[in-house]
């Protein structure tokens, strides 16, 4: 894959157009480049620390969303498919991957959507941490854990 090709989609809500999310996709090796987001700073500075200690050939996504940036990681054997996704611009094919390439679509729904109109909630109990929401129809889901 050509790091020069930039493997990025932003993904609108289908209620008020308001962006829902981004993803963008690093090549193995390509260090993280910040957004105009503070969160997305950190990330990329974090990125500087992971690089060195991840695995040969894992890539990384970078999800951005309503409650915050994170940066995810890309196992060699799904890169082509995630590239794929991205390159689609479909949320869908992102979540079928998993959901945390992807929390801002609700499968059940078959669309994206904003923080506006997810419900949603930061949870923490004794091990775990996250966010879990409602879409405007009601569908439950966990955004991130």
């Amino acid at each position: 894959m050509d790091k020069a090709e930039e493997l990025e989609a932003t993904f609108r809500c289908s209620i008020c157009d308001q962006e829902a999310g981004r993803v963008r996709f690093y090549a193995a090796g390509e260090p993280v480049v910040a957004s105009d987001r503070p969160a997305s700073r950190a990330v990329a500075e974090l990125d500087v620390i992971l690089r060195k200690i991840r695995p040969a050939g894992q890539a990384s996504l970078v999800v951005e969303t309503f409650y915050g940036v994170e940066s995810q990681p890309v196992w060699p054997e799904r890169v082509q498919a995630l590239s794929r996704a991205v390159r689609s611009g479909e949320a869908s094919a992102l979540y079928g991957i998993t959901y945390a390439y992807a929390p801002f679509h609700c499968p059940d729904c078959h669309t994206e959507y904003c923080g506006s109109h997810w419900e949603w909630k930061r949870f923490e109990d004794e091990f775990h941490s996250g966010v879990d929401a409602h879409c405007p129809r009601g569908h439950f889901h966990v955004l991130m854990y």
